[in-house]
């Protein structure tokens, strides 16, 4: 069956048609959009409100991955050294400063 983005504008093609988006087995059409009722298998369920994806056609199956962000603001990279030790110390001092406080108040 290729997908569309609507069944058809005949209200007599209302119901479980499948999903041009891609993410369940059907999807709802009411006659003259899509509802967020869905179904896989015997499962019917409510499509997470607020995303906004245009539907699948035979075209978009076959495109390729995105190439990955090379010039983000923050890229993820891995820990320095530096960074770990000055946590650690960090966490020491803090340990430190409580078992002061401790002492402080056991003793009369």
């Amino acid at each position: 069956m290729k997908l569309s983005s609507t069944p058809g504008d005949d209200p007599s093609t209302r119901g479980w048609n499948a999903d041009p988006f891609g993410r369940f087995d059907n999807r709802w059409w009411d006659g003259q959009k899509w509802t967020e009722r869905v179904r896989t298998g015997n499962q019917a369920g409510i499509d997470p409100p607020g995303i906004n994806h245009a539907p699948r056609t035979e075209a978009s199956t076959d495109a390729a991955p995105a190439a990955p962000i090379e010039d983000a603001l923050f890229p993820l990279r891995p820990r320095k050294a530096a960074d770990r030790i000055a946590v650690f110390v960090s966490c020491l001092v803090f340990l430190g400063l409580i078992a002061i406080f401790v002492v402080a108040l056991v003793q009369p």
